[in-house]
């Protein structure tokens, strides 16, 4: 009767093994160190190349500087956000953020994106991140919400401080 040695055998199975998971792994692995590369160069951008940006990719640079805040995120789709382009949670609270790239001010009702937002994602808080300013009329309707308003003053004040 033969007996199996399975020193050969495991270190056959072991390189195998190994292979496996390279193939495995390395694509995910690639594919994260793109989007960190990537979030890491929007960050370094300045406003006025900012101001240039897509409006999705203004929503991309803002997945790094909450996440620098213990945020996870969450992007939207782009069709059928419901007016959220950004999902953020901490502490077990959820907040929904709608962010504009504009160069006019926001007017009272562009708020309403992220008031549904708000109901749809049963969030506990709303923020508006635009890199104009907002109407007055919007000032006063985001005060009596509850909306969290990020002007362009703001916004980089706080991109300023996620770069430190």
């Amino acid at each position: 009767m033969s007996s199996i040695h399975w020193g050969p055998l495991f270190y056959a199975l072991w390189h195998l093994w190994t292979i496996v998971a390279v193939v495995i792994v390395t694509p995910h692995l690639f594919r994260f160190l793109i989007v960190a590369w990537k979030q890491r160069r929007l960050l370094r951008l300045g406003i006025k190349d900012i101001d240039a940006l897509s409006g999705r990719d203004f929503e991309h640079l803002l997945v790094p500087l909450f996440r620098a805040r213990g945020f996870k995120v969450e992007l939207t789709p782009l069709v059928g956000d419901w007016g959220a382009d950004l999902i953020l949670s901490k502490d077990g609270q959820t907040m929904v953020v709608q962010a504009k790239r504009w160069k006019k001010d926001v007017g009272v009702k562009a708020l309403g994106d992220v008031l549904r937002a708000r109901d749809k994602y049963r969030a506990d808080a709303m923020l508006y991140v635009a890199t104009a300013g907002y109407t007055n009329q919007a000032k006063q309707q985001a005060a009596a919400s509850g909306i969290i308003l990020w002007d362009r003053k703001r916004f980089i004040e706080e991109l300023e401080q996620s770069r430190r």
